[in-house]
């Protein structure tokens, strides 16, 4: 590439890429608890997988 392609080119990319915040990570609005909110245990994958919104192990849920 020569300087004038390569310009061409870092422009392109400058305005292509300026308020593109698509691929940019974000944080999820509500990241769901990984430990028990009453007994403080960790809450099981499969708990999660189910009742992604869970925040208390079925001991808690369950009165014990």
């Amino acid at each position: 590439m020569n300087k004038d392609q390569n310009g061409a080119a870092q422009a392109l990319l400058r305005e292509y890429w300026q308020g593109d915040a698509s691929t940019c990570p974000r944080v999820a609005a509500y990241d769901p608890p990984r430990v028990c909110a009453g007994c403080g245990r960790p809450l099981a994958p499969d708990v999660l997988i189910v009742q992604p919104m869970a925040t208390h192990c079925h001991y808690c849920r369950a009165g014990k």
